[in-house]
């Protein structure tokens, strides 16, 4: 029940200058995760973890963003309809991390890994590809300097 909590408390730790915080925190993460995709949770809990990582997306680190962005794929895959219905609070969110310039490629990549699954219905993907091209007509330089992803 302290999903929420630890996302919150361990994945800016990931991104830490000490290698043994960074360290612990990705273990204590990789415990998390594995004990998540293992149990049957709760809506209400399921819903406090995306919330929390919402709030973990908007960080610039990249350690934290990469782990983020795994999360929510790891609950799109276990519950996609759930992480479907926080569609509207998630996806500026992606949007917004796809054009930020501290975002590596790593990060841009799992990013569009993530808008990839969340368009499935046609509704979403032609929200997503009307953003996407918007977002691209607005910041011409990102096209040029991401178009290799």
């Amino acid at each position: 029940p302290f999903s929420a909590d630890l996302i919150r408390a361990v994945f800016p730790c990931i991104s830490d200058r000490e290698e043994a915080i960074r360290t612990t925190a990705t273990k204590v993460n990789d415990a998390l995760a594995t004990l998540m995709k293992s149990e049957e949770v709760d809506q209400e809990l399921e819903c406090t973890t995306i919330k929390a990582l919402q709030e973990m997306l908007v960080r610039s680190e990249t350690r934290t963003r990469i782990a983020t962005l795994h999360w929510i794929l790891m609950l799109l895959d276990k519950n996609s309809d759930l992480v479907l219905s926080h569609f509207a609070e998630l996806f500026p969110l992606l949007l917004k991390t796809l054009s930020d310039a501290s975002s590596s490629e790593e990060v841009v990549t799992l990013d569009l890994s993530v808008l990839a699954t969340l368009s499935k219905t046609p509704e979403n993907f032609k929200k997503f590809m009307h953003d996407l091209v918007g977002l691209l007509k607005k910041e011409r330089k990102k096209l040029l300097t991401r178009s290799s992803i």
